[in-house]
């Protein structure tokens, strides 16, 4: 209790600092590459104005403690970012936000009119957060009418189980391009659920390119295909992500007017050969396809996308008894490969690696049948290859056909995640051949502090390393990590329970922790 009551007198005194200590704490915050603030004195407006390295660079976060009497728009039209906690009607006037880029509205109680004011000049605003029940439904006619938010090019909304809060927004966003929806949908409460929601992109179809919608259960109703067939869309992206759908609302996909660039569906939508099959032939113009099948006869569909330019498949089962044959297909406008759960052919993935040689990007997660070592040597022959990630599926070891080959150099890989290695002599040799490396992720591995060492030898070139879920690892290889790699920047230590508090000792090294 006494060192409780002892921090909230020292809480209590900040404001009460003299300016001259606040700039020397910035000037030291600053020169260790400070990402964001949250500054509890109600004194912040005055702490910061002379600061200027600070303003444009930090996110601000208003804690819900403080009194928004005092923002003032020479202190927040150069923040980048502004989290409000807590928002109330009164906050709203007050609050000068003509150059802040995206804002946050966490758990407000505040009314439409009040919303509006906030978000007028803005391009971003994410109300992700937001619980339905601290919104006050009944002051909708508080909105100013003729008000455009023509600024507002993205918007993030929570809807919970009422989409009351989207009618805030109605005929006001002309020039929207992003829409992204999270609801709790179980069952409509309404013939209008929908809707409101329908009449929305209704109203922003000539703007509107991404559609995302989180949690939100299309099963028991036809929204779905209704938004789809709005007449006048054309979406780049549609993502469903944890939401629920059926088969043939997919299908209906085939039958809309929507010209859909991305298609990116939720695991529990799980495609058959006859949907992904439908979707290949009337959307032929689809670039990235993220999809969960049942099958592995997928040549013959792939084939038809020739303007495949991501392409990401999870198998419906842990262990597939059929091997995915990949030796058939071939594009040079393929970009992106990630393949979870398949059973693969290291012949076959080498087959189909000639036949697209512009792959930049390669994930290859949790597929029996085929060994690690034989990945690398594949991946090798991609000579465009730009970010690489690697998970095994289990501690048994698979067969190397390829054994007898050595690593080739990896001569434009920057980004590498290794996940549930065992070998340290397989990632040093891999390290070797990563001559442009910059980030690099271990993860999920035993490795020692003695193998880790050895694996930091390699690192000359990592300005970003995370490591994670390594439960041997101490904070030795920490301080290895700081002192050897000359050109590290950023440290992120993940779920490392043996690993306290870490402080670098170089102060061009920030390290972060999760």
């Amino acid at each position: 209790m006494q060192r409780r009551s002892a921090a909230r007198k020292a809480n209590s005194q900040q404001a009460t600092l003299p300016d001259e200590i606040w700039e020397l704490i910035f000037d030291y915050l600053y020169a260790r590459n400070l990402r964001w603030v949250r500054l509890v004195s109600r004194e912040w407006n005055n702490l910061v104005r002379n600061s200027p390295k600070l303003l444009g660079k930090l996110t601000l976060s208003i804690p819900a403690v403080c009194t928004t009497q005092q923002l003032q728009q020479t202190a927040t039209t150069r923040y980048r970012n502004i989290t409000v906690r807590n928002a109330t009607a009164d906050t709203a006037p007050k609050l000068k936000l003509f150059k802040v880029r995206k804002l946050v509205i966490k758990q407000p109680w505040i009314t439409a009119a009040s919303v509006v004011r906030m978000v007028s000049g803005l391009s971003v605003v994410d109300l992700s957060l937001v619980v339905a029940k601290y919104f006050n439904y009944e002051l909708f006619d508080s909105v100013p009418t003729g008000q455009m938010l023509t600024c507002l090019e993205s918007l993030h909304l929570d809807l919970g189980d009422k989409d009351e809060f989207l009618c805030v927004f109605q005929n006001m966003c002309p020039n929207l391009k992003r829409l992204k929806l999270k609801a709790v949908m179980k069952r409509y409460l309404g013939q209008d659920y929908g809707a409101k929601l329908l009449e929305f992109i209704r109203t922003t179809r000539h703007t509107l390119k991404e559609l995302v919608f989180d949690g939100i259960d299309f099963c028991d109703e036809s929204l779905l295909r209704d938004i789809i067939a709005v007449e006048g869309l054309e979406l780049d992206l549609l993502t469903l992500s944890t939401c629920e759908a059926r088969d043939y609302d997919i299908m209906d996909l085939r039958e809309s007017q929507t010209l859909i660039d991305t298609l990116n569906l939720p695991y529990s939508c799980i495609i058959c050969n006859n949907i992904l099959t439908g979707i290949v032939m009337y959307l032929q113009y689809i670039t990235t396809l993220y999809v969960t099948v049942d099958f592995v006869d997928l040549v013959p569909i792939l084939s038809n996308m020739a303007h495949l330019e991501s392409l990401s498949l999870m198998y419906d089962d842990n262990a597939p008894d059929e091997t995915l044959d990949l030796s058939g297909y071939g594009s040079t406008q393929l970009r992106t490969l990630v393949l979870i759960g398949f059973s693969l052919d290291s012949t076959a993935l080498l087959t189909c690696f000639e036949k697209c040689p512009n792959i930049r990007k390669l994930w290859i997660k949790l597929c029996p049948k085929i060994s690690v070592h034989d990945i690398l040597v594949i991946a090798g022959r991609l000579e465009k290859l730009y970010d690489l990630a690697v998970k095994r599926h289990s501690d048994a070891s698979c067969p190397e056909n390829f054994d007898e080959y050595s690593l080739s150099p990896f001569r434009k890989l920057r980004l590498l995640n290794v996940i549930r290695e065992t070998s340290c002599k397989r990632v040093c040799n891999l390290l070797e051949n990563c001559p442009v490396l910059y980030s690099l992720i271990l993860s999920s591995s035993i490795f020692t502090d003695i193998e880790l060492a050895l694996m930091i030898k390699y690192m000359g070139n990592v300005t970003a390393l995370c490591l994670t879920n390594l439960p041997n690892m101490t904070v030795m290889t920490a301080e290895r990590a700081v002192q050897q790699c000359p050109k590290l920047e950023l440290l992120r230590i993940c779920h490392n329970p043996n690993l306290t508090r870490f402080v670098s000792k170089r102060a061009t090294v920030s390290v972060e922790y999760e």
